[in-house]
């Protein structure tokens, strides 16, 4: 099945006359007589949560799209399918054919798999593995649900709802979203009693939902994705990512109970690597920093997730932006100390940090902070404990592509306050100016974005 062009939060179904077409019947009785029938369904108007202005959009029906339509009794079913070019001038609107034991009233399901009719329920098999689609959401995974009106018609509602988020960041290679929820898990089986709306978790199971490449290849960073989730309260909701071997490689803030409204799109905003950041401030020994024209430098400017902004320090030696370093000697270039501080406002365990650089233009990459010379940690701000003396990462740096260093590993700590120190030109890029003093490309050091994270395997 083909994924919806755009996206929203509700399905839509409006069929008109059609010709008939012979499907398969799935779990018919075999004393029951086969009817072809036609169905009209009309679209449920999305309610976003947030200012994502999806209800501007609407869903279109793709050619190979099949809904499942159940008797109202639910001891025979039928698959439907979209007739070829019934979408075509209204791609919101569709004709639906297929054969099914005749009956007073209908009950239709989408997608037309993963459902079965247990105890007087409809049970769908849960949300707990989904498939990534740029700017869409799992099809498979979507739950809509209708029940026929007297003229055969079929009004879906939206069981679910969308989870809304944009990887900020390489080398993401699944999203899992976590919580519990009463009388069942979040990933696990899901239960529709005709006539209420919302879907409940019916018994254990999964309880993440993860959501992934079918190759476990890395999410398109800077991509929107989509997650359905259950409309319960889930307690204890975080959301993680992961790389390709399961590990943490960063999370959004938890929230020990969330409220999930069906027919909803929640905005998470950008998921970025390591712990979030919004509340961390910084100090930076180099004061006043560089007017670095272009980079809207600041102290907060690598930890806002801000692609306009850039956090930048003037290079020992070097003249920029009003920080003039150009009298110091070769000898105190190279014992020159810039350091900055990260206050994580508490204490915060980390075994590694990520830095994003500039670009991988020819000019930006003389501009790449290469080596940090110490880091240290503390819970007073004042005095600092050395975590490490060898964090260098100049070889990944000096490969034009590599934007982003990865998660580089340094010893466990668990502190609230991080000292990064600088000592001397070799922090910098090595290739544009040596321990000799010699000329080199840029006058700065440039950090688009600063992470600090604790990887450890997902689940543990």
């Amino acid at each position: 099945m083909k994924r919806f062009n755009l996206l929203v939060a509700v399905f839509a179904i409006v069929a008109a006359n059609s010709c008939i077409k012979d499907n398969e019947n799935i779990g018919l009785e075999p004393n029951a007589q086969k009817v072809s029938m036609t169905f009209l369904a009309s679209q449920e108007a999305p309610t976003p949560i947030s200012k994502t202005l999806l209800n501007e959009k609407s869903v279109n029906w793709q050619a190979d799209d099949k809904i499942m339509v159940y008797t109202a009794s639910g001891d025979a079913n039928g698959e439907f399918s979209l007739v070829e070019g019934s979408n075509v001038d209204n791609p919101t609107s569709a004709t639906f054919t297929g054969e099914i034991a005749a009956a007073d009233n209908y009950h239709a399901l989408y997608p037309s798999t993963g459902w079965a009719f247990e105890g007087g329920k409809y049970t769908f098999a849960g949300l707990a593995a989904q498939t990534a689609v740029v700017g869409s959401y799992d099809p498979a995974k979507a739950i809509a649900i209708a029940t026929s009106s007297s003229d055969n018609s079929f009004s879906f509602q939206n069981a679910g709802a969308l989870l809304k988020v944009t990887v900020a960041g390489a080398g993401v290679c699944s999203i899992k979203v976590t919580g519990t929820v009463e009388n069942g898990s979040i990933g696990g089986k899901l239960a529709w009693n005709p006539g209420q709306i919302e879907m409940v978790s019916s018994e254990s199971g999964a309880d993440v939902i993860s959501l992934s490449n079918s190759d476990n290849t890395p999410l398109e960073n800077g991509s929107v994705y989509y997650i359905v989730v259950p409309a319960v309260t889930i307690s204890n909701f975080a959301v993680y990512l992961c790389d390709s071997e399961n590990n943490i490689i960063g999370e959004m803030a938890k929230v020990s109970a969330f409220n999930v409204e069906r027919n909803k799109i929640y905005d998470l905003g950008a998921l970025s690597y390591g712990y979030g950041r919004a509340d961390w401030t910084m100090t930076c020994s180099q004061n006043p920093l560089p007017n670095v024209s272009g980079r809207n430098n600041s102290l907060t400017a690598m930890l806002d997730g801000n692609a306009s902004s850039c956090f930048c320090i003037t290079r020992p030696g070097k003249n920029s932006g009003g920080v003039n370093l150009t009298s110091l000697t070769a000898d105190e270039k190279n014992a020159y100390e810039i350091s900055f501080i990260i206050d994580t406002k508490k204490q915060t365990k980390i075994n590694y940090i990520q830095i994003e650089h500039l670009s991988n233009k020819s000019s930006d990459r003389g501009t790449r902070l290469q080596k940090i010379t110490e880091i240290l940690g503390s819970n007073d701000g004042v005095d600092f404990t050395l975590i490490t003396d060898q964090c260098d990462f100049t070889t990944h740096a000096q490969v034009l592509n590599n934007v982003n260093t990865g998660t580089v590993a340094i010893p466990e700590s668990n502190y609230r306050y991080y000292k990064f120190l600088m000592r001397g030109i070799d922090c910098y890029d090595p290739g544009a100016e040596g321990t000799d003093g010699s000329s080199n490309t840029g006058n700065t050091c440039q950090i688009k974005e600063f992470y600090l994270g604790n990887k450890v395997q997902f689940g543990l």
